[in-house]
């Protein structure tokens, strides 16, 4: 049960993630550039490989320079 809540979050977080991403015209590389990381490891955030810490979905905002929770799921 806990795996699925954690796979269904990760996925919904990738796709907000994806799409602030797409909306300020950014590509994969230059947002894992700005928060020090690489594309891959942004491509694993969007694709709901990974869950992504507090942490991270902090710098992710900040490069995004949008608000931690509209990354969340609203529910």
């Amino acid at each position: 049960m806990k795996a699925d809540i954690k796979l269904s979050l990760s996925k919904e977080i990738g796709v907000k993630v994806s799409e602030l991403r797409k909306e300020k015209g950014y590509s994969q590389e230059k947002l894992g550039f700005l928060i020090d990381s690489n594309k891959q490891f942004i491509y694993k955030i969007e694709n709901g490989l990974f869950c992504p810490t507090i942490a991270t979905l902090f710098f992710i905002a900040q490069a995004l320079e949008c608000d931690i929770l509209s990354l969340l799921p609203k529910n």
